[in-house]
């Protein structure tokens, strides 16, 4: 009677899951369990088989204390729960994205089948964020930064630094980037992040915006006493090349006598 009602329980999974049309989602080189919700403190089976495509190719069974790999596309890749008959697929490919069917058979000989559609995606990628504007104004930087994602359909929003209490403006999610435009104080450093996500996978990205004050400029009277030393020199200067060009010639000894020079 006890093993009649537990054999009715898987039954009643499998119909479940059936309707529902289960899907589970891995990532690349990552590992899932595609769990079959046996409970195997009431129901004891007695072979498990796991099988991929229409043609049922097996790719792990276990018969009465049997276990086998006889596929090779999962060889090496796979662990099998005997007692739940749950499946771990271990360093996840892409195309391993296909109709998994475990067929249950309890030691009460009755079979009971559950599909599971596998998604296998590739992880997310990290959102870039690049400053657009960063500048002191008035004692106050405004600070204007882009985030962006190469991948469609992915959602971005902002999210400032705890304790943060200055306030920002962000832009709608419009062609795969969004801008947060704010300000800070000079002398800060501040750790803006970008949040990317979809249904299924999450990424996100840092970027620590610092704002100096703009280097100190000479006084408005400096660059004039500067100006005015560089025009007296250059008209010193200018003053000793004519005077030297006009100069008269000199007198040249020549056997004891003075003579003049005589330009040819």
């Amino acid at each position: 009677m006890i093993m009649n009602t537990a054999t009715g329980l898987i039954s009643i999974l499998a119909c479940f899951y059936q309707a529902m049309g289960l899907k589970v989602t891995g990532y690349v080189g990552q590992s899932v369990v595609l769990k079959t919700r046996v409970d195997p403190s009431s129901v004891h089976l007695s072979r498990i088989q796991w099988s991929i495509y229409t043609n049922t190719s097996i790719i792990v069974v276990w018969d009465s204390g049997d276990l086998r790999e006889p596929f090779w596309r999962h060889m090496g890749r796979l662990t099998l729960n005997i007692s739940t008959g749950d499946l771990q697929i271990k360093n996840l490919r892409v195309d391993d994205s296909l109709t998994y069917t475990v067929s249950l058979l309890t030691e009460t000989t009755d079979q009971t089948e559950i599909q599971f559609e596998l998604v296998v995606q590739e992880h997310l990628s990290k959102p870039d964020i690049a400053v657009l504007f960063n500048s002191l104004v008035k004692d106050t930087c405004i600070i204007a930064l882009r985030c962006s994602i190469a991948e469609a359909g992915i959602t971005l929003s902002w999210a400032p630094p705890d304790g943060f209490d200055q306030p920002f403006w962000n832009s709608n999610n419009t062609n795969n980037s969004s801008e947060l435009w704010t300000s800070i104080k000079p002398h800060t450093n501040i750790s803006f992040t970008c949040n990317a996500s979809d249904s299924n996978r999450k990424a996100s990205s840092q970027k620590v915006v610092q704002c100096q004050e703009e280097e100190p400029k000479a006084s408005p009277q400096f660059l004039r006493h500067r100006y005015g030393i560089i025009f007296a020199l250059l008209f010193f200067c200018i003053t000793i090349l004519l005077f030297k060009v006009h100069a008269p010639p000199k007198a040249i000894l020549h056997g004891g006598e003075k003579r003049e020079a005589v330009t040819p």
